[in-house]
């Protein structure tokens, strides 16, 4: 029976599942129940995006159950890894798949990512291909580019979930009955909760070492978990490498800079100083709720000491309360195996 996986990223950026489904075979009516069960679990939330393959029966379940508050986002990698078929009898496919991954990772706007790669099409004679044609025609689905307005966390590709089904075969075996697919799946969840206790106390009673003098460093080092503390000290760290330049002054409170990095790229970066807000052209916030160095680098340049707290974002702090986990830790999941 196929066994869906509802998987997310908790405030250790870890995979975790929110709930799973064993299927009698995956097709669209099966796909729609289970994602209304899914959407009951949640309490009637829908998420702010799902990532998935391309599967019609999947997207069909989307559709009627969870769009048009959901997006739907297919992953990259699936589409990108057939590149090497599809270039037909040329020399140089691997350059040509690198020129292909650079245009869709590294736009920023869906403008930009249009112009470089119709160019790129028309350059290299394949702006006829159907299957480029296709995958461009689908292109709010899948390029970051387009997606960068939400919350991802880390997610473009399916591989938390694959990383996931491979720590699960481990515990679940093929042929076991339902009873027995039950304790085994208790087994590897308190695996995972556990996981979760150890990062909760490294974050609670070790702290990290500081980059810089920086008040906004120490800040987010008293907030956040380590692990999202590190992802954000590397940002710190990537200030070294910026030039950042007073560009315009739009109106009386708003201020626009451009902060080029050591390859030459220039990211726009608005502040709007009556709002203490601030706009990255890179949208590494929009889609992780992490500070980017550009924001930082800017805050710098306007003397501002520590991050205002709307960029202080719950999900990643320390003293999250999970009520779930502190449910697992108090039961004795293996308690029906020793009474069978």
């Amino acid at each position: 029976m196929p066994l869906v996986l509802f998987v997310g990223v908790n405030h250790h950026w870890h995979t975790v599942i929110f709930a799973c489904c064993l299927l009698a075979k995956e097709g669209e009516e099966e796909y729609r129940w289970c994602m209304s069960k899914f959407l009951q679990c949640m309490g009637g939330v829908k998420p702010g995006g799902i990532l998935t393959d391309q599967c019609p029966s999947i997207e069909l379940g989307v559709q009627h159950v969870l769009a048009p508050e959901t997006v739907h986002r297919y992953c990259s990698w699936h589409i990108l890894h057939k590149l090497p078929s599809k270039w037909g009898n040329v020399d140089n496919k691997i350059d040509l798949s690198d020129k292909v991954k650079a245009v869709v990772y590294q736009s920023n706007t869906s403008l930009e990512f249009d112009e470089i790669w119709i160019n790129l099409m028309n350059e290299i004679g394949y702006q006829d291909n159907q299957w480029f044609r296709g995958i461009f025609e689908i292109r709010q689905k899948w390029v970051p580019a387009y997606l960068n307005d939400r919350l991802w966390a880390g997610m473009t590709t399916t591989q938390r979930v694959e990383s996931m089904n491979k720590f699960l075969n481990k515990y679940l075996k093929l042929r076991a009955n339902l009873g027995e697919f039950v304790l085994n799946f208790e087994k590897a969840l308190k695996m995972i909760w556990e996981r979760e206790h150890e990062a909760d106390y490294e974050s609670n009673y070790k702290t990290p070492k500081l980059s810089s003098a920086l008040h906004m460093e120490r800040q987010l080092r008293s907030i956040y978990t380590n692990k999202i503390f590190y992802k954000c000290q590397d940002e710190f760290r990537d200030c070294v490498n910026l030039t950042c330049r007073f560009r315009l002054e739009k109106d009386d409170s708003t201020r626009i800079y451009e902060v080029h990095d050591i390859s030459g790229k220039i990211y726009e970066v608005q502040y709007k100083g009556h709002l203490r807000k601030v706009v990255c052209s890179c949208k590494l916030f929009e889609v992780s709720n992490i500070v980017c160095a550009h924001f930082i680098e800017v805050l710098k340049q306007e003397n501002q000491i520590y991050i205002d707290e709307k960029y202080i974002v719950d999900r990643w702090r320390k003293d999250i309360n999970r009520i779930d986990l502190k449910l697992a830790a108090s039961s004795d999941l293996t308690t029906a195996e020793h009474n069978r």
